[in-house]
C-alpha cells in the first residue's frame, strides 16, 4: 500500500487549521487592551488562506502573507525587511516577525479563535531594544455580534463578614526564574558569516544548542533563536593578514514566542576559527604559514631556473644565487600583493556567550516549564 496519503495528512491538517482564520474581522476596541504598537490596530482584517499559506490584509495598512508550516517567509517593502516564522501550539498559531528598517523590533503574535469561531484574539508582544510591550487585540467575525453579558437572577444578599474576620490572602506574585550573570549560553549559526561579504548592521541569526535551567526548571530550551547584528567587519589587509568580526547580541526568542533582550559577551567560537579578544571581537587566523610556503616555492623554482642558466654559461654557482634571489622577490610580491585569508564562520558552527546582566522569566514565560 502506498504511503503517499499518509504523508499528506500533516499538510492537510495544517491547511484546515489555517482555513479556520479565513474571513473578514472587525476590531472590537471594548474587549481589546493596547500597549505600545508600531501601528494602530486595523479596523478591518481580511484573511485569506490557500493550503498552508495565509494572506492577511489590514485596512489602510497593506497586506502580508506567510506560511503556517514552520518555514520562513520574507517580506521586503519600502525599505523594511520582515522575516516571519510560525508554529502551531495546539489550535493557536504562533507568529514571530523580525522587522528591520528605519525601526528595528520583534513582534510575537499568538492567534487564537473562540470555540464558536467568531472571535479572533491576538496576544501581541513587541520587543524594541530593552523595552517590551504586550497588547491584546480582539476581532469579531464580520456579520456576528458580540455575546451580551450573561444576566443572573438576584440572589440573597450575602451575609456581611464580621469586622474581626480574617481578610482574604493577597494574590500571590507569579514565580520568577532568573539566569544570573556568568551563565553560559552555547549556540550555533543558522547561516554563514564572512568578512568577505558582511557589513556593519547586517543581521545574524543563531539558535541555542543546549537547555538552560534556572532553579531546576528549563527556561531556555534548545532551538531558541538568538538575533545579533554585525557591529564590525574588516577584511584582512595586504600586510595585516587577519580578518575581524564583532557582533551585538540583541535578543533571544523562545520557541513559545517570548522575546527577551540580551546583555552578553562573546566567550568562544568554533575551534580553529580564530581568537576572541576581550571586547568580544573575533580575530581570524593569519596566513603566515602559507605566506612562507609561497616564498619558499618561488625561491626554489628560481634557483632551479638559475642553475640551468648557469650551467649553460659556465657560471653554475652564480646562476643558482641569482635565480634564488629572483624567486624570493617573486614570492614576496605574491605575499604582499594579495590579502590574507578571510574570516569565515560557516553555518552550524558553534560559539558561546556569557550573560553580563540577569535574564528574568516569570512562570508563564519560561520555555518549557519542565524540570530536568
Amino acid at each position: 500500500m502506498s504511503s503517499r496519503p499518509a504523508l499528506l495528512l500533516p499538510c492537510l491538517a495544517l491547511a484546515m487549521r489555517a482555513a479556520d482564520f479565513a474571513g473578514e474581522w472587525n476590531f472590537d476596541p471594548e474587549r481589546s487592551r493596547l500597549d505600545w504598537l508600531p501601528a494602530a490596530p486595523a479596523a478591518l482584517l481580511k484573511i485569506e488562506t490557500s493550503g498552508a499559506r495565509v494572506r492577511c490584509t489590514a485596512c489602510g495598512q497593506g497586506g502580508w502573507d506567510f506560511a503556517t508550516d514552520g518555514s520562513k517567509s520574507v517580506l521586503a517593502k519600502a525599505g523594511v525587511h520582515t522575516s516571519i516564522v510560525t508554529k502551531w501550539e495546539g489550535s493557536a498559531l504562533m507568529i514571530n516577525a523580525i522587522v528591520s528598517g528605519p525601526a528595528n523590533y520583534v513582534i510575537g503574535d499568538r492567534w487564537k479563535l473562540s470555540r464558536d469561531g467568531n472571535a479572533l484574539t491576538i496576544l501581541r508582544q513587541v520587543q524594541r531594544g530593552a523595552s517590551e510591550s504586550e497588547s491584546t487585540l480582539v476581532y469579531r467575525r464580520a456579520g456576528t455580534e458580540a455575546p451580551a453579558p450573561r444576566e443572573t437572577a438576584p440572589g440573597p444578599e450575602p451575609a456581611r463578614a464580621p469586622e474581626t474576620a480574617a481578610r482574604p490572602a493577597a494574590k500571590a506574585e507569579p514565580r520568577e526564574f532568573v539566569l544570573p550573570p556568568g551563565t553560559r549560553i552555547p549556540m550555533r549559526l543558522t547561516g554563514p558569516v564572512s568578512t568577505k561579504t558582511a557589513h556593519e548592521g547586517d543581521r545574524v541569526y543563531l539558535e541555542t544548542t543546549f537547555p538552560i535551567q534556572a532553579d531546576g526548571v528549563f527556561v531556555v530550551p534548545p532551538g531558541s533563536q538568538v538575533i545579533a547584528t554585525v557591529r564590525f567587519a574588516e577584511r584582512p589587509g595586504k600586510v595585516k593578514g587577519k580578518g575581524e568580526l564583532m557582533f551585538w547580541y540583541d535578543s533571544i526568542v523562545l520557541p513559545n514566542g517570548v522575546t527577551k533582550s540580551l546583555r552578553v559577551r562573546l566567550a568562544g567560537v568554533e575551534p580553529g576559527r580564530g581568537a576572541v579578544e576581550d571586547e568580544g571581537k573575533i580575530r581570524g587566523n593569519s596566513g603566515k604559514g602559507s605566506d612562507a610556503a609561497k616564498v619558499g616555492q618561488t625561491t626554489s623554482a628560481g634557483a632551479g631556473v638559475g642553475s640551468a642558466v648557469g650551467a649553460a654559461t659556465g657560471r653554475y654557482g652564480t646562476g643558482v644565487a641569482a635565480g634564488a634571489a629572483a624567486g624570493a622577490a617573486a614570492g614576496l610580491a605574491r605575499v604582499f600583493g594579495g590579502r590574507g585569508p578571510d574570516l569565515e564562520l560557516r553555518k552550524g558552527e558553534t560559539m558561546e556567550v556569557v550573560l553580563e546582566e540577569p535574564l528574568r522569566f516569570i512562570a508563564d514565560e519560561a520555555g518549557s516549564g519542565a524540570r530536568p
